[in-house]
């Protein structure tokens, strides 16, 4: 059997199966960052209330090592940003394990995959169907902050450049959630290797961010924030987002094809 067979098939099942997970994960922590920016508006609509926030907020060292380095905090983007901060920093990880995970390992342990490799599906069409999935499942979050952050009369270019942004570090997080999947024997195991590694970027980005260092490239955590959307948008981070999250698919799909048990 030809590898990465049967992708379409599983794509379809995957869909049909798990569509209310797909689309309600995103849709949910959409509406987080469009409520939360919401909010933003009400409290800091005056040109005078963004300054004295940039002034204090933006410079406590208690607000940098929760929500990272905050950028463009005297517009209401860069403030909305700031203040998704840690929540989205944990809360789209979190998302993005659980569902790669869902997709990929979970069928293995309950015998699923042995019924569907037993046809024409290769083993290794799981995480690339699974990633395809996932990919589709962000677009909508990306899509549906976009569209409130708009709604709310943010600017459109600014808009778009931020939700690309949190929809690439989610997916980031959902290809090493495939990763994991490969990697570790239970789906417990594998939630609980990626939500590690989540933790542990979100240390390494707190310290760093904290002492100030200039290694800001050391952990995710720090990509997504490094993007600047609000201001002049570096595509390099984002860039660096995209190649973890093809990169952790591609190593799944190796693994998948390599791998015994």
């Amino acid at each position: 059997m030809r590898s990465g067979s049967g992708v379409w098939a599983l794509l379809r099942t995957q869909w049909r199966t798990a569509w209310l997970w797909l689309l309600l994960s995103p849709a949910l922590l959409a509406a987080l960052v469009v409520a939360i920016a919401s909010g933003v508006q009400d409290l800091y609509g005056e040109e005078t209330e963004r300054t004295i926030y940039a002034a204090t907020m933006g410079s406590s060292p208690a607000q940098i090592t929760m929500n990272g380095r905050g950028y463009d905090l005297d517009v209401l983007g860069g403030i909305a940003a700031y203040e998704v901060g840690f929540m989205g920093q944990l809360l789209l990880p979190l998302a993005g394990v659980l569902l790669a995970v869902r997709l990929t390992r979970a069928p293995e342990s309950n015998g699923v995959l042995d019924l569907l490799t037993s046809t024409r599906v290769h083993r290794t069409a799981v995480p690339v169907a699974a990633f395809m999935s996932l990919v589709i499942s962000w677009a909508v979050f990306g899509i549906t902050c976009w569209a409130g952050l708009v709604t709310l009369e943010y600017p459109a270019a600014g808009s778009a450049g931020y939700s690309l942004a949190m929809a690439g570090f989610g997916l980031a997080w959902s290809g090493v959630g495939v990763l994991t999947a490969q990697v570790a024997s239970t789906p417990r195991a594998a939630n609980g290797l990626g939500l590690l590694l989540a933790m542990a970027g979100y240390l390494v980005r707190a310290v760093v961010d904290s002492q100030d260092w200039p290694g800001v490239w050391v952990s995710p955590m720090s990509w997504v924030v490094e993007v600047r959307p609000w201001g002049d948008m570096h595509w390099l981070p984002l860039l660096s987002l995209l190649v973890l999250a093809t990169g952790g698919a591609a190593a799944a799909a190796l693994g998948a094809a390599n791998r015994d048990l």
